[in-house]
């Protein structure tokens, strides 16, 4: 075999094992399951995207709380801003809902 088609060779398999190696990690994720025992865990990146997803509508949650507790009070001492409060709420909840649809 000459020296060119052997090098080719070897490019071409080590070139597939690369592809084959990023489309492992592209497929799965290591997510550590529990600290104290430092076990690890192959998670699909479709689950792993659904925990940042449920991380960042509580994130979310929190914000429209902080926004209707803010309202209360703007409502209570302030009633005629309430109106603008009360919109800056209503957006919140729907751009938060439509985060959670697919």
């Amino acid at each position: 075999m000459s020296r060119s088609l052997k090098m080719r060779k070897d490019k071409a398999s080590s070139e597939f094992e690369m592809h084959k190696r990023i489309y492992w990690q592209a497929s799965y994720a290591n997510l550590i399951v529990d600290k104290e025992r430092g076990k690890e865990k192959k998670v699909p990146l479709k689950v792993l995207n659904m925990k940042f997803m449920v991380r960042e509508s509580t994130k979310e949650k929190y914000s429209i709380m902080k926004l209707a507790f803010i309202y209360l009070i703007i409502s209570t001492f302030f009633p005629a801003l309430h109106v603008v409060m009360f919109t800056i709420v209503m957006l919140q909840r729907v751009t938060f809902y439509a985060t959670l649809s697919p």
